[in-house]
């Protein structure tokens, strides 16, 4: 029986999730959490998971990004001590659960090729490695983050 219980994210909750994202080793010195987290909240924020367990600590987090044309998963943490215990699969069925209802058509997903456990996890989600390249441009330089 899941002792947990998924909700959306709530400002209360910021310094638990940058907790929880450093402990899942999510973080680089390149993306500031606190502006990520501002900049999620500002748009969509219904797209923001976090999941509880029954003392109210948090324990994951799911961040779903959607232009109206393919879907980003960003920041899918589970705290290590919980890790295969379903929840990563849980928050990831909720996920595309609320995209098919908002008419997305596919997710698309960004791992560092080098963390090949968060891969072979996607891998049993019935994601597929394609061949494209990932590219990225820089537009605004967030503040310094000390990883």
């Amino acid at each position: 029986m899941n002792n947990w219980q998924i909700r959306p994210f709530s400002p209360e909750d910021t310094d638990q999730v940058v907790h929880l994202w450093q402990r899942c080793g999510l973080l680089v010195s390149w993306n500031n959490p606190w502006q990520d987290i501002e900049r999620k909240v500002s748009h969509s924020p219904e797209l923001f998971l976090v999941a509880v367990n029954d003392q109210h600590e948090l324990i994951a987090s799911i961040m779903i990004g959607y232009d109206g044309h393919r879907a980003n998963i960003n920041y899918l943490a589970v705290s290590p001590d919980l890790q295969g215990q379903g929840l990563g699969k849980k928050l990831m069925a909720v996920a595309e659960q609320k995209l098919i209802a908002l008419g997305c058509p596919k997710i698309n997903l960004f791992v560092r090729a080098t963390n090949t456990k968060v891969l072979d996890f996607y891998d049993r989600q019935d994601f597929h490695r394609e061949t494209s390249a990932a590219l990225g441009k820089r537009l605004i330089e967030d503040d310094p983050y000390t990883v």
